[in-house]
């Protein structure tokens, strides 16, 4: 995965705090980290280091597939 041609470098602060230019998971750190513990129904980071890690590759391309076709969510 390269650069995309239309990349736009992003301040330590945007990164950290946002508000994110794109709406991928790229930018924004705090607010992902938010969004993932309310996900996973934690409240603390405390408790979301305790939770167990799964991995499933071919959940992050089959979940943007289905978002684009229903033109739902971050996806589309």
């Amino acid at each position: 995965m390269g650069i995309p041609s239309s990349y736009t470098p992003a301040s330590l602060r945007e990164i950290l705090y946002g508000p994110a230019h794109e709406n991928d998971g790229r930018m924004n750190l705090f607010g992902a980290l938010k969004t993932a513990m309310a996900t996973c129904g934690y409240e603390t980071v405390k408790e979301f280091q305790k939770a167990e890690v799964m991995v499933a590759p071919s959940l992050q391309t089959e979940g943007k597939f289905f978002q684009r076709s229903q033109g739902v969510g971050m996806g589309h």
